[in-house]
């Protein structure tokens, strides 16, 4: 089980940061419409590879990072592992946004990435798939 872990989190740290592009309105959450850069929590992790089955865990479990902060500007997400010892960036390469969700996508270590932000409570899903292995975050973003 440990070596699918080390697996999938080599191929998917950098992935796994991740944050949103926007839009306005009202009935969104002040930030949440990409006027203001964002910082992101992972709470619950599935990581699962096709050796095994999955598992749940925190992020610090498979060695991904808690947060994620989102560039707007740069077009870009960074993350902080290990401490400040390993800083990732993945940049955003696509961003759309529906009626009630900012979706951004992005390529990183031969993992695709993709983050849905809903807009009015910040709630996130983030996934990151490569041929192997693959990750689903849960968590919350909120602007800085």
């Amino acid at each position: 089980m440990y070596s699918m872990m080390n697996r999938v989190r080599l191929g998917a740290g950098a992935a796994v940061c991740a944050g949103a592009l926007a839009s306005s309105g009202a009935a969104f959450a002040a930030g949440l419409d990409g006027s203001a850069n964002l910082v992101c929590a992972a709470n619950n992790v599935v990581a699962c590879s096709k050796a095994s089955s999955c598992v749940k865990g925190e992020a610090s479990s498979f060695d991904l990072p808690a947060f994620m902060f989102v560039d707007f500007k740069s077009r870009v997400v960074k993350a902080r592992v290990e401490g400040d010892a390993k800083r990732i960036e993945s940049p955003i390469r696509t961003f759309e946004k529906s009626n009630s969700q900012l979706i951004l996508q992005g390529v990183e270590n031969g993992h695709g990435w993709g983050m849905s932000i809903d807009q009015a409570g910040g709630g996130m899903t983030t996934t990151v798939s490569g041929e192997s292995s693959s990750f689903m975050i849960f968590g919350a973003c909120t602007a800085l």
